[in-house]
């Protein structure tokens, strides 16, 4: 398994973002040979995902979440997958002028958005979230 054999936080920005490009593929392809590994998946994905910082990358992995909510059971790992993507909230970032591939803030908070709505066993957490971060 790829969180077994590489830790990819310790992955230089591209090469972590071929892992989410590969992750996306196989979800798109393979969801059901991929649904057997159950929570280890959603375990596997927190890990990876958990302490990312590129913005490019994040919005990979928040593209992600929506199909692994709802493909693989996430009730063990449901604070923990929340607070791996809740943490970005609320987004603020500024694209690099000079990058021709540079993606918007308005991305980002669209991406991290259908994260925090893609089940609703996070509203439970959300709502708490909202208040603590608008006071």
């Amino acid at each position: 398994a790829i969180n077994k054999d590489v830790h990819v936080q310790a992955l230089i920005r591209v090469d972590r973002s071929v892992v989410y490009n590969i992750v996306h593929a196989l979800l798109d392809k393979y969801t059901k040979e991929l649904q057997p590994m159950g929570a280890d998946f959603v375990f596997a994905f927190i890990q990876m995902m958990d302490g990312e910082q590129d913005p490019r990358n994040l919005l990979l992995a928040f593209n992600l979440v929506p199909t692994i909510v709802q493909s693989f059971p996430i009730d063990r790992f449901v604070e923990d997958l929340f607070d791996v993507t809740s943490c970005y909230f609320p987004t603020s970032f500024t694209p690099q002028p000079d990058d021709p591939s540079a993606i918007t803030q308005e991305q980002l908070c669209d991406a991290l958005r259908a994260c925090l709505c893609a089940v609703p066993v996070f509203a439970n957490l959300t709502l708490p979230l909202l208040l603590e971060k608008l006071t």
